[in-house]
């Protein structure tokens, strides 16, 4: 799969192809935009971390789900690129949970079009990146749009990237913080992947013993802020 964390040239997708050269610029494209993130939690090592998991998906699965990679792999890597133009604070918190699917979805149709990439495949992108909001109302249909679902939602769960992302948004209100907690424990019970959910049962109880160290951490400061 294409690679973000190598300085220079790619690997070859998960089925072995090499992209063409439409989808290497568009993956190049989100790179650029990723790399200059002004949101600690949504930079290149979010897309590395996705990168990770999607291939740890697939060595365990093979090829038992009929995922379209180009699809995948574009959607894994435009999701958050409207989102990391944002610096995130608890003020603007709410707004860019709402519309983070459709910022990136636009910016992706914009440079899409610009490639004259197929236009089936900018719908069936467009669509992933949309659903992978976090407020939705119908759950996905596409197994494309379900497995960016999955592992984004897995990478909120990974305890060293939630931490760094909290210490950025400045003061933390035990308020906000439990609202956030109560969030992430909603979208982990929204998985569409048994292997996704398993991934989560191991990793929820150090997650979640960190989060009480940190609400406790907040309840010791002043006006319980971090």
């Amino acid at each position: 799969m294409y690679n973000p964390a190598l300085k220079n040239g790619w690997n070859p997708g998960i089925d072995g192809r090499v992209p063409s050269h439409k989808i290497k610029y568009l993956l190049d494209k989100a790179v650029e935009f990723m790399r200059n993130s002004k949101d600690p939690g949504h930079g290149l090592d979010h897309i590395s971390n996705l990168l990770e998991e999607t291939d740890r998906f697939f060595k365990s699965n093979g090829n038992k789900f009929k995922i379209d990679n180009e699809i995948l792999v574009l959607s894994l890597y435009w999701h958050d690129v409207w989102k990391s133009q944002i610096r995130p604070n608890w003020r603007n918190y709410l707004f860019l949970q709402l519309y983070e699917g459709l910022g990136s979805m636009f910016m992706f149709k914009t440079y899409a079009r610009r490639v004259d990439l197929a236009p089936e495949v900018i719908r069936s992108v467009s669509y992933a990146i949309r659903k992978h909001s976090a407020v939705q109302g119908l759950r996905a249909k596409t197994l494309e749009a379900q497995l960016l679902w999955d592992v984004d939602t897995l990478d909120i769960w990974n305890t060293q990237r939630t931490r760094t992302a909290l210490q950025n948004m400045g003061r933390i209100h035990t308020s906000a913080f439990d609202a956030y907690v109560r969030y992430v424990k909603r979208a982990g019970s929204r998985l569409y992947f048994e292997w996704t959910r398993n991934e989560v049962s191991k990793i929820a109880p150090l997650f979640l013993e960190e989060m009480s160290r940190i609400r406790e951490s907040l309840i010791n400061t002043k006006r319980g802020t971090w």
